[in-house]
């Protein structure tokens, strides 16, 4: 059959009155009173949407499907996803299970927990047929929150005493937070520029002779020999000496044991452990593992593998080992070098275990380059030239390498390093005083809230307070994100109910955020879906789309990374009113 016109429902930003709207889309549905709210597993389906038929133009679905009675959409994902449509002819509705919204679906579900209290079900807004709307003009989520949000400016003041107080405690979040970055970054930039050790110096001197060692070899067989693997590979000693050094660069620059041990490589370099079974060249799949332990590779790779997970083991029951920073991963130079100055002795039994297991792994590697690098997809290789040429441009760049680290070291604590120690440390001393300030501001808003009426405006001194904070980079410009949404979401409710008593100009600021919102948010009847979708397809010629579904902020819709949910039928179906034998998609792009 030929593919009815699209029809677009688009929400409107008004109060939610169900009983002359065509349709809604979030909030709950209403259906009679003796509906069998349908469950999966004895959880509630989501409600998405429902639609008056009786109030759909002709030309909807080609003119198939009932013009009479309700048509509500839910959906499950409990397990797998799926689309149950509910057919109401009863002319009398109620309001049915308002509690059944699940978080699950939610955009707001990767909030914490400590802001669940704030949280309610999405507001139901009402649909109404746009018809000058060919398609909308995007299926994105909506409306992203903007860099700048000044707290002093009206519009953007807390609507009652409990969005005034998740405002203070996003703040005290923001300030802590940079408190605590601020001191680690500078803490770590102190560490990483302390004197280098003479141990330090020794291994950059070593380093770079190996290199010139080996550009020698390479300019001299140059000369009157063609390139060979094996000539190059009986400096097997070097180059495995090579890396270790830098292996042992790593450890002294304060950079920790576990990154040099990388048991995860050495665990992948057999196909084993969480990098097994990877796709090798032409898309196969590799063995696992590579070198059985009958084989002698496979037994060497056993012991080698043996030895580094008996290291790892210790340095996990080693309390005073550090861990990397939790901000950022990366290693803890300052709580390293404490460690060093503490457990010397410890320090270098470790340092010489972890060497000693990465140079006999560096030897397997060599030995069995080709079935390693194959492991790895060429995610590292154990480089090995393919001419002379390429021999000396590598040592030439390994030279480079430890003249610029000899020529970092001459340098000492450059006046960068200071000024971003004496920054950092500065912002983080002024961030703990506001958010000293802030606390008790708190803690003031908190009694008050049990005794007063909320006026924003007898706290504009503490909002200038709080945009100056911000100017001064005591906070991230994005520390309103949670307090914006969910101040929004907490207005559309009481919007929705008629009960939204905040100043004009807050009113205004978030009716032009909903209407924003509103635009992606719209329901396609019929028509193509936008996007391929799977089960759309499957009914082939005779597929009829229902709805095409956008996730979107405005609804808190989402599903994962897609985009929209498509329902479709077959022709004959939809005219005979068999809605259960309904299919729900999710397309795989949007064009």
């Amino acid at each position: 059959m030929p593919t009815s016109s699209p029809i677009f429902l688009k929400p409107r930003i008004e109060p939610l009155q169900p009983a002359t709207a065509i349709g809604w889309i979030g909030g709950a549905a209403y259906v009679p009173k003796s509906f069998t709210y349908p469950t999966n597993q004895g959880a509630d389906y989501q409600f998405l949407f429902q639609v008056n038929c009786e109030r759909l133009p002709d030309s909807a679905w080609s003119g198939l499907g009932p013009r009479k009675g309700w048509l509500a959409v839910f959906m499950s994902t409990i397990d797998e996803f799926d689309i149950q449509l509910r057919h109401i002819s009863d002319p009398e509705i109620v309001m049915a299970r308002p509690d059944a919204w699940s978080r699950i679906t939610d955009s707001l579900a990767s909030f914490e927990d400590k802001h669940a209290v704030h949280l309610s079900a999405p507001t139901g807004w009402p649909l109404c047929i746009d018809p000058q709307l060919e398609r909308p003009a995007q299926t994105l989520q909506a409306t992203s929150t903007k860099d700048q949000f000044p707290i002093g400016n009206p519009a953007n003041h807390p609507l009652d005493w409990a969005t005034h107080i998740l405002l203070l405690e996003e703040v005290v979040r923001a300030l802590d937070d940079r408190v605590e970055g601020y001191e680690v970054a500078a803490r770590q930039r102190s560490a990483q520029s302390k004197p280098p050790s003479e141990r330090l110096v020794q291994l950059l001197e070593e380093k770079k002779l190996i290199a010139q060692k080996l550009l020698a070899f390479a300019e001299r067989r140059s000369r009157w020999r063609q390139f060979s693997t094996r000539a190059w590979l009986r400096r097997r000693a070097k180059l495995i000496r090579s890396r270790v050094l830098t292996d042992e660069w790593i450890m002294e620059k304060d950079q920790g044991f576990h990154q040099v041990l990388d048991l995860t490589f050495i665990e992948q370099a057999n196909n084993l452990g969480s990098g097994s079974s990877r796709p090798g060249a032409g898309g196969k799949k590799l063995s696992s593992p590579m070198f059985p332990e009958t084989s002698k590779e496979g037994a060497r790779h056993a012991a080698i593998l043996e030895n580094a997970r008996e290291i790892a083991a210790m340095l996990q029951d080693l309390p005073e080992v550090p861990l990397a920073v939790k901000r950022s991963g990366m290693p803890d130079y300052a709580a390293w070098a404490n460690f060093r100055s503490i457990h010397p002795q410890r320090w270098s039994e470790m340092t010489q275990r972890i060497l000693a297991v990465r140079a006999e792994f560096y030897a397997f590697w060599l030995d069995n380059r080709l079935q390693v690098d194959q492991a790895m997809r060429g995610y590292r290789k154990f480089a090995v030239p393919e001419s002379w040429d390429e021999a000396m441009k590598m040592q030439h760049s390994t030279i480079s390498w430890v003249d610029e680290q000899f020529a970092q070291l001459a340098m000492g604590v450059s006046a960068e390093d200071k000024a971003f120690i004496r920054e950092r440390g500065a912002i983080a001393r002024l961030a703990a005083e506001t958010a000293s300030m802030v606390r008790a501001e708190l803690e003031r808003a908190k009694v008050a809230a049990r005794n007063e009426p909320y006026s924003s405006d007898a706290h504009e001194t503490l909002f200038r307070a709080i945009d100056k904070a911000v100017d001064a980079g005591q906070m991230s410009n994005s520390w309103h994100i949670n307090y914006q949404v969910i101040r929004s979401n907490a207005a559309k409710g009481l919007f929705s109910a008629g009960n939204l008593t905040a100043p004009r100009i807050v009113v205004d600021n978030l009716r032009d955020r909903w209407e924003q919102e509103a635009g992606p948010a719209v329901v396609q009847l019929g028509g193509k879906p936008r996007g391929n979708s799977y089960e759309y397809r499957e009914d082939g010629e005779d597929a009829v789309m229902l709805f095409q579904i956008p996730s979107n902020h405005l609804t808190r819709l989402t599903l994962s990374d897609s985009r929209d949910i498509v329902v479709s039928i077959t022709a004959d179906d939809l005219r005979n009113g068999r809605f259960e034998r309904a299919k729900g998609g999710i397309p795989s792009w949007d064009f």
